[in-house]
């Protein structure tokens, strides 16, 4: 299968990352920065590219219930080292392990629910929408228009 098909990368990877977080009620913000170092080769004598994960909040709680934050983030991927020789990239494109790479940027608006008592105190709700705003892909890679994510944490 293609490079972009594949489950796995068959090789380990460090997972180095850093976190700060800030907060004077009402406001909060933080940074974070995370990114995926791989190391050695697969079985097909090749690796995946590195991979670094960026991103800066702003949040405010607006009411005790509801909080509401907007965010910058970027993203990068390098390309592929080695090469999977029974994948030919002159048959297809996506075969290329030098045309995988990328960088995007992106903005991510989000509101979190946070009940402070009842049935649902110590949990939340997030709901964040996440448009890129730039994006440059070193070959025939699909570009991401919008993002939506939800999640419900549960604290206990």
């Amino acid at each position: 299968m293609e490079y972009p098909m594949q489950s796995g990368s068959g090789t380990y990877s460090l997972l180095p990352g850093l976190l700060y977080l800030g907060q004077v009620m009402p406001w909060s913000w933080g940074a974070q920065v995370l990114s995926t170092v791989r190391i050695g080769h697969n079985e097909h004598d090749y690796r995946l590219g590195d991979r670094v994960d960026m991103r800066l909040w702003l949040a405010r709680e607006l009411t005790p219930l509801v909080s509401v934050s907007v965010a910058a983030g970027g993203e990068s991927w390098s390309n592929i080292r080695g090469a999977d020789l029974s994948l030919d990239p002159l048959d297809e494109p996506t075969r290329d392990p030098t045309r995988q790479g990328g960088t995007r940027l992106n903005t991510p608006i989000g509101v979190v629910i946070h009940p402070q008592h009842g049935v649902f105190k110590g949990q939340q709700l997030l709901i964040e929408a996440d448009v890129p705003y730039l994006q440059s892909l070193t070959g025939p890679q699909l570009k991401r228009n919008y993002m939506l994510h939800a999640a419900w944490q549960w604290a206990f």
